[in-house]
């Protein structure tokens, strides 16, 4: 008799922890509203949410990179836009300065706006962004134009590519020559600005040399604008992509995690009860004795 009530004793306290265990395993769940809160919970299912949230976590990345490209894109595409204006606003000073019929004063007067254009057009060249020269190439530590007896470029042309997708990389930057194609239109307007302050027997051809060069540095702008363009529309069409993709993966990953909130009180129920009928039967074995069975 002691052998047997041992036994059954044993059973009931197998079973008090088996639905305990059960118990506390569904209330967690309807707590975080997740199916599965642990990999034991279920092992493949986890294997499986571990590698969707890996594609998550890349994928994120190639959004980020993609964003930041984009305003990247959009801070060049100002510059160059301004660089544009100045050019045409130059192109405008020199067919004035080429006109005979200036008065000293009217020609000193286009020389200054020449100077602070040109200036101007330097200072955009050798912009910075948290201490990285924009236009420098890779060589982001040197002032992409130096000026000394001549401009000269002084970093390189070589481009930096961002992943922002699966085997998908573009270039994240634009340099000088992407721009202007070179600096020789700066030189040209130094001799110009030169010429329009002491004129010489070569007045003419130095202005129209200066006008001409300026011409290919507005048309090369042009070109460049129109390249960001298209860069910008390939880049927003991946980013795109990459929003859908995550999207998807969400869903895949929400699919093996969400938790059936019904049946997990209907769950919740059955083992309250099975767990109340376990501690009832327990409490009537402890209160049987050889007295009772009498």
């Amino acid at each position: 008799m002691r052998v047997s009530d041992s036994s059954y004793t044993s059973m009931i306290s197998q079973s008090f922890m088996d639905n305990s265990i059960k118990l506390n395993k569904v209330t967690e769940q309807l707590g975080s509203n997740l199916r599965i809160n642990h990999f034991s919970d279920d092992p493949l299912a986890s294997m499986k949410v571990e590698n969707l949230n890996k594609h998550l976590s890349l994928n994120e990345k190639y959004q980020s990179n993609a964003q930041s490209v984009m305003s990247n894109y959009q801070r060049y595409e100002t510059y160059m836009n301004s660089m544009h204006d100045i050019g045409n606003e130059i192109n405008e000073l020199l067919l004035t300065g080429k006109n005979g019929t200036l008065d000293d004063d009217s020609r000193l007067g286009v020389v200054s706006e020449l100077k602070s254009l040109q200036e101007e057009m330097v200072n955009i060249l050798n912009k910075q962004d948290n201490g990285s020269y924009i236009f420098s190439g890779t060589a982001v530590d040197k002032p992409a134009i130096t000026a000394g007896t001549e401009y000269t470029m002084t970093a390189n042309n070589l481009q930096r590519e961002s992943t922002i997708g699966e085997g998908q990389s573009v270039i994240s930057n634009f340099t000088v020559e992407d721009a202007l194609g070179n600096v020789n239109f700066l030189n040209d307007l130094t001799k110009a600005i030169g010429e329009l302050e002491s004129e010489s027997p070569d007045f003419v051809n130095t202005l129209d040399t200066a006008i001409n060069s300026n011409q290919d540095a507005i048309n090369s702008l042009q070109k460049g604008i129109a390249n960001i363009g298209s860069q910008y529309s390939s880049v927003e069409r991946i980013l795109g992509t990459n929003k859908d993709v995550s999207t998807f993966t969400q869903a895949m990953k929400d699919n093996l995690t969400a938790l059936d909130v019904a049946d997990a009180n209907v769950r919740l129920n059955q083992h309250l009860v099975a767990l109340q009928t376990t501690q009832k039967a327990f409490t009537m074995i402890q209160s049987n004795s050889l007295f009772n069975l009498l």
